[in-house]
């Protein structure tokens, strides 16, 4: 099942629904653990909308998703931290 293909393809038949759908993209990523594939959809998907209204849906929620990854590797630093501490 090519998630990716179906999205798109969704993409272009429902114009109405194109930012909720880009956002089901990149989504489709991040639960993939594909970080980096997940921000190209962003970027691809502020870089081709065309109305104010689904840039805002995008770009809120790239934001959110920036926001999550900061405070991933935030809590990343802090386990590391922790477990140095343990060690000395």
């Amino acid at each position: 099942l090519n998630v990716d293909s179906i999205i798109r393809s969704g993409i272009k038949k429902y114009p109405q629904e194109i930012g909720k759908l880009w956002i089901d993209l990149a989504e489709y990523y991040v639960r993939l653990g594909q970080f980096e594939k997940a921000r190209d959809i962003y970027n691809e998907a502020i870089n081709t909308i065309t109305s104010v209204k689904d840039f805002g849906i995008i770009f809120d929620s790239f934001a959110r998703f920036e926001e999550n990854i900061i405070t991933m590797k935030m809590q990343q630093m802090d386990d590391d931290n922790d477990e140095q501490s343990k060690q000395d």
